[in-house]
């Protein structure tokens, strides 16, 4: 496996929560048209459009919130196998660095900061800990 497709394979989880985080941004605005949508009370007969266009909505918002569920199962299966990857990795300092990138989502420079290292060593530390990692 190249250090291109190891990298693809961690990014996973990071993609996926990325994907649920943009989900739960389209729930809350379909949440927020839903309360503003009202039916119209009155004694005059006409068509039950505020009731559909709700209905509608609440559709929308639970099928929304299926996705969503189905996605944090994938999250959470995905975070598992990354951190078994990362767990082989005998040397604490590389495991350290693979976790800070693939499961916390630091950025180089943030974990350059956050390990006390500079950013050309991160990203020397960071293709050393590629070639540790044993794929099964």
């Amino acid at each position: 496996m190249t250090n291109q497709e190891k990298k693809q394979y961690l990014r996973r989880y990071q993609a996926i929560n990325a994907d649920i985080n943009q989900m739960c941004e389209e729930l809350s605005e379909w949440r927020t048209k839903a309360t503003k949508i009202t039916p119209t009370i009155s004694d005059m007969p006409k068509s039950n459009g505020g009731e559909n266009r709700l209905q509608g909505a609440v559709d929308h918002i639970v099928e929304i919130e299926s996705k969503i569920n189905a996605r944090i199962d994938e999250l959470v299966q995905a975070r598992e196998e990354v951190l078994r990857v990362i767990e082989d990795v005998e040397d604490p300092d590389l495991r350290l660095l693979l976790k800070y990138r693939y499961i916390n989502g630091l950025t180089w420079e943030k974990l350059a900061v956050e390990m006390s290292y500079t950013y050309r060593n991160v990203l020397y530390l960071h293709g050393k800990a590629l070639n540790k990692l044993v794929f099964s």
